[in-house]
């Protein structure tokens, strides 16, 4: 999800800009996401173009809280899986924690409800920066066919951009 993620953040950025592809990559190079929607929103604010530049800013906030639920499972060691099929992951903090006192490592058990959970707001985050994105260019960028708005959020993530 994080990886189909960043790639649509590149592609959205690139949209913005008017840049030859090579000189993109040379200035982006591997910026996570979190970063690129902080210059996306940057560019809209010195375009002023508050209302995308505020709609930036709820998807940044948002993905910035499952941050450190996707680094626990991006970087985090399998420990094991409850009866209720609760997974639990155990991650050094210095991957977690903004905190660079905190040592150790920290716990986490993921739901598949919170699974669920931060697959559809990552799903919500995409659709909601694609309601204001050249859907032509992101789907020429990304070789994505359209796709219908009945589809869930979760399809969006598998390859598909809404129209």
């Amino acid at each position: 999800m994080w990886a189909r993620l960043d790639a649509i953040c590149s592609a959205y950025l690139f949209t913005l800009v008017q840049l030859e592809p090579v000189e993109f990559i040379i200035l982006v190079g591997k910026l996570d996401v979190l970063a690129k929607l902080q210059r996306i929103k940057r560019l809209f604010l010195h375009r002023k173009e508050e209302e995308k530049a505020k709609m930036i800013g709820r998807v940044f906030s948002v993905l910035d809280e499952l941050k450190e639920e996707r680094n626990a499972i991006t970087h985090g060691f399998y420990v094991g899986m409850s009866k209720d099929n609760d997974i639990f992951i155990t991650i050094f903090t210095d991957l977690v924690t903004r905190s660079k006192t905190e040592t150790g490592t920290k716990l986490f058990i993921c739901t598949p409800k919170s699974l669920a959970e931060h697959a559809a707001a990552i799903g919500q985050g995409v659709e909601e920066m694609m309601t204001i994105a050249d859907k032509e260019k992101m789907q020429e960028l990304l070789g994505m066919p359209g796709y219908s708005q009945t589809h869930s959020s979760q399809k969006s993530l598998q390859g598909t951009i809404p129209k």
